[in-house]
């Protein structure tokens, strides 16, 4: 399995796909305004 990530802005926001073309936002839950799943989350959640 391949995952590419791309930095979507200066902060922690990241684009990451798989294989699939399936993308998944992860950002830090500790931002004012957040815009994708925490690292911890996506861990958890599985």
């Amino acid at each position: 399995m391949k995952v590419t990530l791309e930095r979507k802005n200066t902060e922690y926001l990241l684009e990451a796909k798989g294989t699939s073309g399936n993308t998944v936002m992860i950002d830090h839950s500790g931002m004012e305004t957040v815009q994708g799943v925490s690292p911890m989350d996506l861990l958890l959640e599985q």
